[in-house]
């Protein structure tokens, strides 16, 4: 594999469209895709990459972040736009705060305690 960039240790992983398409072309995989749902026709999608050590998602952001989050209003645009990085398996979509996000590590706290629940960042759930 090519020189497909790195994380630091205890970076949160974070992925643009442009960063994926590079680093994919240098020999790297999409290794895993999950999407959660914040509200109604509101998704976001969370990728594990072979490229970043470890088993931890990262979640798509807008152009250079800018913008925050990517969300997505359709399902079928998700899949095709993972499709779209040669990931072939299975894409689960989970509500925000679904209890079996706990097992993803990555996973911002706005998603894995849903809306409302009054955790805070960097409050883990016990």
């Amino acid at each position: 594999m090519g020189d497909v960039p790195r994380l630091g240790r205890g970076s949160p992983i974070q992925f643009e469209e442009a960063d994926l398409q590079s680093s994919i072309r240098l020999g790297g995989t999409v290794a895993g895709a999950l999407v959660v749902e914040r509200r109604p026709g509101a998704y976001v999608v969370y990728l594990r990459a072979s490229w970043i050590r470890g088993r931890a998602y990262g979640v798509l952001r807008t152009w250079r972040g800018h913008g925050g989050d990517r969300v997505f209003k359709s399902l079928d645009v998700v899949f095709r736009f993972v499709r779209r990085f040669g990931f072939m398996g299975r894409v689960t979509v989970y509500p925000a705060g679904d209890p079996e996000l706990a097992q993803f590590s990555g996973v911002l706290p706005e998603d894995r305690f849903g809306p409302g629940t009054g955790r805070k960042p960097g409050i883990e759930g016990r």
